[in-house]
Formats: C-alpha cells, sequence, structure tokens
C-alpha cells in the first residue's frame, strides 16, 4: 500500500509541474486578421477574407503566437508547392483550357489530398481564394498563377507578423 501512495503522489507531482498550454489571446487573432485586412485584390476582397478558413484552422490548433504564424505560413507554402506540383502533371496538357466550374473544384478536389493539422482540406481551406481567382482568370494556366500568388501574400506578411507579435 506505501509504494501505490508513492507511485500516486509522484504522479501528482509530475502532472502538477507540466506546463499548461494557454490559448493564444483573441487580440493576436485580431491583429493577424488586421494585418492581414491592410492587403487585398481589391477594396471589397482582402487577403484577411481570402484567408479566412485558414486563420481559424491555424488558431485553433496553435498554441503560442509563434506556432500561430508558423501554421499560416505553411498553409501557403503548402498550396504554393502542390499547385507547383498540379501544373506539371494533372493541369499539364490542360493549361490553355478556360476555366469553368468542372476545372475550380478538380483544383478544390487536388489541393483536399493536402490535409490540415485539424484535417480538413487545403482547396476547402483556401475555396474562397481560388473562387476569387477563377473570377478573373481566362484559362487554367492564369488561375494556378493567380492561386499561386495569392499565397506570396500572406507569406511576406507573415515575416512582418512574427517581429510585430
Amino acid at each position: 500500500m506505501g509504494l501505490l501512495k508513492f507511485v500516486l503522489q509522484a504522479k501528482q507531482v509530475v502532472e502538477s509541474k507540466q506546463p499548461v498550454q494557454k490559448p493564444i489571446p483573441p487580440s493576436v487573432f485580431k491583429k493577424v486578421k488586421n494585418e492581414y485586412s491592410k492587403y487585398g485584390i481589391d477594396e471589397n476582397t482582402t487577403v484577411a477574407d481570402l484567408q479566412e478558413e485558414l486563420m481559424g484552422v491555424c488558431y485553433n490548433v496553435a498554441s503560442t503566437k509563434n506556432a500561430f504564424i508558423k501554421c499560416l505560413d505553411e498553409g501557403a507554402k503548402m498550396t504554393r508547392r502542390k499547385i507547383q506540383q498540379l501544373r506539371k502533371t494533372v493541369f499539364a496538357d490542360r493549361l490553355n483550357d478556360p476555366v469553368d466550374d468542372d476545372i475550380v473544384q478538380e483544383l478544390i478536389d487536388e489541393l483536399n489530398a493536402v490535409k490540415a493539422p485539424d484535417g480538413s482540406g487545403l482547396g476547402d481551406i483556401k475555396q474562397k481564394l481560388i473562387l476569387a481567382c477563377a473570377e478573373v482568370s481566362q484559362n487554367v494556366d492564369d488561375l494556378l498563377v493567380c492561386v499561386d500568388e495569392g499565397e506570396k501574400i500572406p507569406i511576406i506578411i507573415n515575416k512582418d507578423l512574427a517581429k510585430l507579435l
């Protein structure tokens, strides 16, 4: 009985010394959203609007400010890598084809093969950006370039955010 009591006490001491993960303050999310809102494709559509889903996912899975920014950064980088891969494979022989609903859905589905930390697909997370790009793209090549370029902006913003937060 003495050994069991000792083990239970030791377990309580170990558990009490483990750091408690504090959630990221909402003010950090607001700062990121405000910074993202400064940039956009027009006065009605900002980077914050286009990256809203990713911001929510990252806010929910990150436990520190740095992890939050890193998650946003990785989301953009993963999208860019996948777009470059799709350009060379799935869409290689269709770059001059016009953009239609089927192409847009195919791009979303292909990006959904990449999963975010919460299990959601990257295509669903980036759907607003893809749809905004589809509106201004003449062909598949334009669409892929637009999505790729749309991901460069958050990466640049994130470098500044890392210094601000």
